[in-house]
């Protein structure tokens, strides 16, 4: 609740998108802001949204407005849900709601703008899970959020060749204006991404190999779904100890058999449509993801606590499958064990929903910020979370 009392900017929010959309408020070049391609992609939902917060509100209301727009995108997924053909009852419904708030990885996309690609991503991919929609409402509802998903991130987009092989296989009309509306925003992020010279390009590649990628994808998405964080830092734990060791190569070859039962039985459980759609994009997600992180060493993305962000659709889909499979598998026994080891893994990820630090009360709230900044404008007002700031200057006016 306190995040609509006293609503915060969250990291990038506040370093990168107001700062840009607010040097060119009420100017001619106010577009700036929507067209912010500093992180080496087009984000318009962060960007959007600090475009119209600077230039139609008083400072001091920011947050307000990057909270609700946040918070709308947050919502898609159950709204998706709640008329979704595959889930026949209320309760299949309830259910999967429950994992996309409780799925680990959460508490870092939790109402910011910044991370609203990840929500926008597991919206796409609900829609191509889902039937056509029957209505014209819904089908523009459907390509609107498919168009934003695709312009905020490179998440949405990474789904393209999966609605590339369903449109081929299904050949509906709608289905191809989907695919054709996400394969133009894919182009769009693709030559962003191939002509903006990343800063930090090292910390993408470094520790870019097979080892690392097993490794995270095992305790950041298997382990911390199933079993919960604790396990994770447990496993953690092992793993670290043999890291850069003899073993490593052994314990790295057993996970890897591990995973590849893991998800062979998956794949056999599900629908021949399921099966492609879910482990397809759980592949994508995994490889993109891993490649795209942000970190110091690669290494890093198998501790349960780094880079949750980029690991919570991964795991959304995971535990999506058990679902799926405790509905339509064909016998009773490996419905309700699937139904088992869904409801023990949303069981054992509540205690970390509720603990998760996506309010920190060590970070004086924005308003109070702010009033140091208006009367000191070289200040930098800390923004969540802790360490972070933002800057705020005008764009000089031309004489």
């Amino acid at each position: 609740m306190r995040l609509f009392v006293q609503p915060r900017l969250w990291a990038e929010e506040g370093s990168q998108y107001i700062p840009v959309a607010y040097f060119y408020a009420h100017s001619g070049a106010w577009y700036h802001g929507v067209t912010n391609f500093n992180l080496g992609y087009f984000n318009l939902v962060p960007a959007g949204a600090a475009t119209i917060a600077t230039n139609i509100l008083p400072v001091t209301a920011y947050p307000y407005l990057t909270t609700v727009v946040a918070l709308m995108v947050q919502m898609l997924p159950t709204l998706l849900i709640l008329r979704h053909q595959l889930l026949r009852s209320m309760w299949h419904k309830a259910l999967a709601i429950m994992i996309v708030s409780l799925a680990y990885g959460s508490d870092e996309v939790w109402i910011n703008t910044v991370n609203s690609q990840f929500f926008l991503g597991l919206s796409t991919l609900l829609i191509l899970l889902d039937h056509v929609p029957q209505s014209r409402r819904w089908r523009y509802l459907y390509r609107g959020i498919i168009v934003v998903g695709g312009l905020t991130g490179p998440i949405s987009s990474i789904l393209t060749p999966l609605f590339i092989l369903i449109a081929l296989a299904e050949r509906q009309k709608e289905r191809i204006v989907q695919t054709g509306l996400l394969s133009a925003c894919a182009l769009i992020q693709v030559f962003m991404v191939l002509s903006h010279q990343f800063g930090s390009q090292t910390l993408r590649t470094t520790g870019l190999n097979l080892e690392n990628f097993v490794l995270a994808l095992w305790n950041h998405s298997v382990v911390s779904s199933l079993a919960g964080e604790g396990a994770a830092r447990s496993m953690f734990t092992l793993i670290d100890h043999y890291h850069n060791t003899d073993a490593q190569a052994l314990l790295v070859s057993l996970i890897n058999g591990l995973l590849l039962l893991i998800f062979i039985g998956l794949g056999a459980l599900l629908k021949r449509r399921s099966r492609l759609i879910l482990l397809g994009s759980y592949l994508l997600f995994a490889l993109t993801s891993f490649i795209g992180a942000l970190a110091t060493d690669k290494y890093v993305l198998t501790s349960p606590r780094a880079g949750n962000r980029y690991y919570f659709t991964l795991n959304v889909i995971l535990l999506l499958m058990l679902l799926l499979i405790s509905i339509d598998a064909r016998t009773r026994l490996i419905r309700i064990s699937a139904g088992t080891l869904l409801a023990l893994a949303l069981i054992v990820s509540i205690p970390t929903f509720f603990t998760a630090p996506v309010y920190d009360p060590a970070v004086p709230s924005w308003q109070h910020e702010i009033a140091l900044w208006q009367q000191d404008h070289s200040y930098k007002p800390k923004i969540m979370p802790n360490g972070w700031t933002s800057f705020l200057v005008r764009q000089p006016t031309q004489p």
